[in-house]
């Protein structure tokens, strides 16, 4: 079993503002990289698949998960 690498096309699209390091352009380099040192091989490319929120509740409060969302939905 290969170890997985989990990430999805809309990752690239998420923009954080000017100046932060995670950024498209990172994930570019990132993908870059590993095909540059031949690695991509080596690992299992999975699509990252919706979750559900009570899985997200296992390493977050439920206020956190619950102002995320509100955030969310401006």
């Amino acid at each position: 079993m290969l170890p997985a690498f989990i990430t999805h096309p809309d990752c690239a699209r998420h923009e954080m503002g000017p100046h932060h390091p995670e950024c498209p352009e990172r994930l570019a380099a990132i993908d870059d990289w590993l095909i540059t040192t031949g690695l991509n091989t080596a690992l299992q490319h999975v699509d990252a698949q919706p979750v559900d929120l009570k899985d997200v509740e296992l390493a977050h409060t439920h206020g956190y998960v619950a102002e995320i969302g509100a955030v969310l939905r401006r």
